[in-house]
């Protein structure tokens, strides 16, 4: 499998952002990562073979070799106009901050 390269930023640096942040909200995405649908040419890569038959996930399930950064791609395209304002997006943590 050929690993996903997206590019990680440095928690030092995500940090320094918040450093006159009052009030923080961390939205619980449990099952964010079965919101992310995987492509049909790689569904075969997610095969289970069980008694009753072969079983393919049609969504991303955690665990997965490229599953952390695809899903902090994913949120990086969705929340692009908010990041960095109000919004911080780490592996599989979203931060909502505001100082007021």
């Amino acid at each position: 499998m050929v690993k996903n390269r997206y590019p990680l930023s440095c928690i030092d640096d995500s940090l320094k952002q918040l450093k006159n942040v009052v009030y923080f909200t961390k939205p619980d995405l449990r099952s964010g990562y079965h919101q992310v649908r995987i492509t049909k040419q790689d569904l075969w890569k997610t095969t289970l073979k069980m008694k009753q038959g072969l079983f393919e996930w049609m969504v991303m399930p955690f665990g997965l070799c490229n599953s952390m950064t695809t899903f902090m791609r994913v949120m990086n395209d969705i929340f692009k106009y908010f990041l960095d304002e109000f919004v911080l997006v780490y592996l599989d943590d979203i931060l909502v901050y505001s100082r007021t």
